[in-house]
């Protein structure tokens, strides 16, 4: 990993908020999500056992990306849309890294399949799509309300 790489990370995951990230086109997005997404899973979570890795709207080029910096060392589950709610529940359970569409995680979050504070970080990989009436806005409102928790995005 590159300097700049190595202190774009720390900054993000200093601030318990998390952070927004404006990457050029050609620069390694996928390594900083990998990485971010690494660190966050070897990292202990609070109390309550810290939770599930949310990422939202990412492209499959781009999980293909993430998923080969990840290789054996953390392997990020895709939970498509059609996915029965109850196999659903069971990958929120596990404090997995997930790979979700926006659709079926707001279903979650409004039925309570999924609570906020299961989660441990949301990392949404095009926020430069989003608006504030996108479903990306609206889960990290949903996820903000009810557990503060760091929301990390990039563009």
């Amino acid at each position: 990993m590159l300097a700049f790489e190595e202190q774009v990370v720390a900054d993000l995951v200093e601030d318990p908020n998390g952070g927004l990230v404006v990457l050029s086109s050609g620069l390694p997005l996928a390594s900083l999500a990998a990485t971010l997404l690494l660190y966050l899973h070897q990292t202990p979570g609070d109390a309550a056992g810290g939770g599930c890795l949310l990422v939202l709207s990412a492209p499959d080029p781009l999980k293909a990306r993430i998923r080969r910096r990840l290789q054996e060392k953390l392997q990020v589950h895709d939970v498509p849309p059609d996915l029965p709610a109850q196999q659903r529940a069971s990958l929120y359970a596990s404090g997995a890294a997930l790979f979700l569409s926006p659709r079926a995680l707001a279903a979650d979050l409004l039925t309570s399949r999924l609570l906020p504070s299961r989660v441990r970080a949301l990392l949404l990989l095009s926020a430069h799509r989003s608006t504030d009436t996108s479903s990306d806005a609206f889960i990290a409102r949903l996820l903000r309300q009810r557990n503060l928790l760091p929301v990390y995005a990039f563009s």
